[in-house]
């Protein structure tokens, strides 16, 4: 029997299997499943997770230090981080600028940035698809999540994690139309793919890319 590492429940309608970095195996699944029920899904996927547990298992992000030097990942670029005078507290050209006076605060000042960008890229993707292909919301969010890179309400609300920021264009552009989807379907449906696939037809290899590299967008 495979062993689940982390077993996360919530409200959501489908069991989600996830190999993260360092090999290990996260479940999502609906409040009421069964022991049965979820042992019969990762039996089912067996193969498949054993063959992530190995691809993974000496795979690790390292923890940022916030030293001169570090990669910063940008949509979908690395940038080298550099202690350098500079007007105000970061700036983002060739490299990651920040002044030397801010450094004990690093982390902070690149949180508030990435947050910052975020809010402006994502924002003005939602409105040009929604445009696009007429599709209504009540407001955008940039948030803290760490367990998902956007979700949908009822209420028509949409939220995007600050972390996205760090992925390339076209893969914030399949998160966001996936949530734009959510607005008319708000399952995980043979339907609601669909409904993707109609918005975005190559959508399947950017859902790749995000399950595949998604571990890199994190500090």
């Amino acid at each position: 029997m495979i062993k689940i590492d982390k077993l996360l429940k919530s409200n959501r309608k489908t069991v989600s299997l996830q190999v993260i970095p360092g090999g290990q195996l996260v479940v999502r699944a609906p409040e009421n499943i069964t022991q049965y029920e979820l042992d019969k899904i990762i039996a089912l996927h067996s193969k498949w997770i054993m063959k992530k547990k190995e691809t993974l298992k000496n795979v690790f992000v390292p923890k940022k230090n916030y030293s001169e030097g570090e990669q910063f990942l940008f949509l979908g670029k690395n940038y080298t981080l550099k202690f350098s005078p500079v007007a105000g507290s970061i700036i983002l050209d060739d490299k990651l600028y920040i002044n030397p006076k801010k450094k004990d605060i690093a982390e902070k000042l690149i949180v508030e940035f990435y947050r910052k960008k975020a809010k402006e890229f994502i924002v003005a993707r939602v409105f040009h698809f929604a445009m696009k292909f007429g599709y209504q919301f009540k407001s955008v969010r940039i948030t803290s999540a760490k367990k998902r890179w956007g979700s949908c309400s009822y209420k028509g609300n949409l939220n995007f994690a600050w972390r996205l920021i760090m992925a390339p264009p076209e893969i914030i552009d399949y998160v966001v139309i996936h949530e734009l989807a959510h607005l008319r379907i708000k399952n995980h449906s043979k339907e609601f793919w669909d409904k993707v696939a109609e918005l975005m037809p190559d959508y399947y290899s950017r859902r790749n890319w995000l399950k595949k590299n998604g571990y890199l967008l994190d500090l």
